[in-house]
């Protein structure tokens, strides 16, 4: 049963990797020099104990990513630059099922929190989604 759930977790989370090809991963934006802040992720679901999420910059292909403890109660993206249009993408699998987040914004001024509510969803419908990104 362990082994099953894990394997099914393992696949949902290489579907992300989709974004990956062609992308970087940016961890800090040293040399933007305007106003940045911080993007805290609450999870809605008390039942999700992982999930990993994606923030999604579209305008330079690029992606930074967190992990979602249920202890840590919060997953966030720290000094983000504002005025940038991006996807926050969330993963997780729960009693065998996937689930996904999606939420387009453009990063604020200020710090902001975004409630995450997760959708069911299957292994086909969430590797489309990641492609339309």
């Amino acid at each position: 049963k362990e082994n099953e759930r894990f394997l099914l977790e393992a696949k949902t989370y290489q579907a992300i990797e989709i974004l990956n090809f062609g992308w970087i991963n940016c961890d800090r934006f040293g040399n933007e020099t305007g106003p940045k802040s911080n993007i805290e992720l609450r999870v809605e679901d008390s039942l999700i104990t992982t999930a990993q999420f994606y923030l999604v910059f579209k305008d330079i292909k690029s992606t930074m990513s967190d992990v979602f403890y249920k202890q840590q109660k919060t997953a966030a993206f720290q000094q983000i630059p504002s005025g940038k249009n991006v996807v926050i993408i969330g993963l997780a699998v729960r009693n065998g099922d996937c689930y996904i987040f999606e939420h387009s914004m453009t990063t604020p001024n200020e710090n902001k929190v975004v409630p995450v509510v997760f959708t069911k969803t299957t292994q086909e419908d969430l590797v489309k989604s990641i492609k339309k990104i």
